[in-house]
């Protein structure tokens, strides 16, 4: 059996939804064949593939509290922060820590394969840190997502509790447009009476997006290989917003720029991963 097996069973049983429980036993075969994929994922394979993101960040930086619509609101995009992103208990339904540690969603380009890497982040100067961070399949993707309508649907199923475990285990694209998106944090307003505050859903003054862009947005990430990598474009970054979670291979990578090449470390334990060349191949050692 292979992933795109469980991922055409779970379709089906999620298009049938008669029987809940059904669902679940097919997304827990599902999931651990996407865990097996990301555990062999090579930055190789995920860059030719269109799939490597890449995120400027500051290797001294610091968290910081930014101000939305009158709210308080905490962002760390530090080192210490994008760790923090891979341990699912802050992200758990009864422990999350998400706004607590200010681990909200990021902005990152998503590199073309056909391109060298210093020819899509452009301006990124020597001794910069750079986090990669590769992308499931599409058809993943997509399957992920209609999974999550049909659980939020029913809250109170055991189909809910695990597709919250598996929403803290995933990495995954939220937005995605083939040029600057220019966007920030706005607030989003449900039925629970909660504050909630989201990366992507409004403009970088504050200003709310259009329902119909942000739609646009959200269909251009769930086809991100035909509507942002394959542009045409090539005079600015493609930008799309990720949620960065555990891995089970190597990923997410901390690259720091030097002259010719980028020396990379594992993020979660900053041990020392090889040498990427501007064409996207890794050296180990």
């Amino acid at each position: 059996m292979s992933l795109a097996v469980y991922r055409k069973q779970l379709n089906a049983a999620i298009e049938g939804t008669s029987d809940l429980s059904e669902v679940q036993i097919a997304a827990e075969r599902w999931f651990q064949f996407v865990k097996q994929f990301e555990a062999v994922e090579t930055f190789e394979r995920a860059f030719t593939d269109n799939r490597m993101t890449a995120r400027e960040f500051d290797l001294h930086g610091k968290e910081k509290d930014l101000n939305v619509q009158g709210v308080k609101v905490k962002l760390d995009t530090s080192l210490k922060g994008l760790q923090n992103r891979l341990n699912p208990e802050f992200f758990q339904e009864i422990s999350k820590k998400k706004n607590e540690l200010g681990l909200h969603d990021l902005s990152s380009a998503l590199l073309r394969g056909s391109l060298p890497i210093s020819k899509q982040l452009f301006g990124v100067k020597e001794g910069r840190g750079i986090l990669f961070v590769p992308l499931p399949l599409e058809e993943d993707l997509q399957t992920f997502y209609a999974l999550s309508r049909l659980a939020k649907a029913n809250r109170t199923s055991r189909l809910y509790s695990y597709y919250t475990y598996m929403r803290a285990e995933f990495t995954r694209i939220k937005y995605g447009q083939d040029n600057d998106m220019a966007v920030g944090f706005g607030i989003v307003k449900k039925h629970d009476g909660k504050v909630h505050v989201r990366y992507g859903v409004a403009g970088i003054t504050g200003g709310a997006l259009h329902p119909k862009l942000l739609q646009q947005r959200m269909n251009n990430a769930l086809n991100y290989k035909s509507k942002i990598a394959n542009s045409t474009k090539t005079e600015e970054n493609t930008e799309v917003t990720i949620t960065c979670r555990n891995h089970a291979g190597p990923f997410p990578l901390v690259g720091v720029k030097q002259k010719d090449n980028y020396a990379l470390a594992l993020l979660s334990t900053l041990t020392p991963y090889g040498t990427l060349s501007d064409d996207g191949v890794v050296t180990r050692g």
